[in-house]
């Protein structure tokens, strides 16, 4: 069972089942959350500080920010939109070609990009960006990205990155 959180949900500390956020004033913080954690399209940011999710956390909305701190997903984070990524984050799978802007001061340890067209920016950092679709574009200095084997149009910074190689963003190659 799926649970609807509009501006005025109360949430219980623990929600059973997934949880589909629809606004931005609603409270995340210290929830446990047994499923999927769903922020819909019509919300453009929101706070997810020590947050606790079983199951995966999608994001189908958060282009104005979403804010990570001590949050945990048991099965990943999916940016199905257009996102900014304050706090720290472990990693982050793209799943759409969507830009992913890393403010400053934020950090992300991995980002997967599975779709193409995707562009990882901004002032934050991004350790590895996996790049397994076409014409990714990462320009976070010092981010390390790898293009997965045929795929083509990677670029890091302004390097190319060839398929089944890596480069560096921001660094002279290698």
């Amino acid at each position: 069972a799926s649970t609807y959180a509009d501006a005025s949900a109360s949430l219980p500390e623990t929600v059973d089942g997934s949880l589909i956020v629809r606004d931005n004033s609603v409270s995340l913080a210290g929830k446990t959350i047994n499923g999927d954690l769903i922020i819909a399209d019509g919300v453009s940011q929101i706070d997810l500080s020590n947050v606790t999710v079983t199951g995966r956390i999608l994001l189908r909305g958060g282009e104005s920010g979403v804010n990570f701190a001590n949050t945990k997903a048991g099965k990943g984070i999916i940016a199905n939109t257009d996102i900014a990524v304050s706090g720290s984050v472990d990693s982050i799978t793209v799943a759409q070609g969507s830009a992913i802007t890393v403010n400053s001061g934020a950090s992300v340890g991995s980002i997967n990009v599975n779709a193409e067209g995707a562009k990882i920016t901004g002032a934050g950092k991004v350790g590895t960006v996996k790049a397994n679709a076409n014409n990714v574009t990462v320009t976070t200095t010092g981010t390390k990205v790898t293009a997965a084997d045929s795929v083509s149009g990677v670029k890091a910074g302004d390097k190319a990155v060839s398929a089944g190689k890596a480069e560096t963003v921001g660094s002279t190659a290698s």
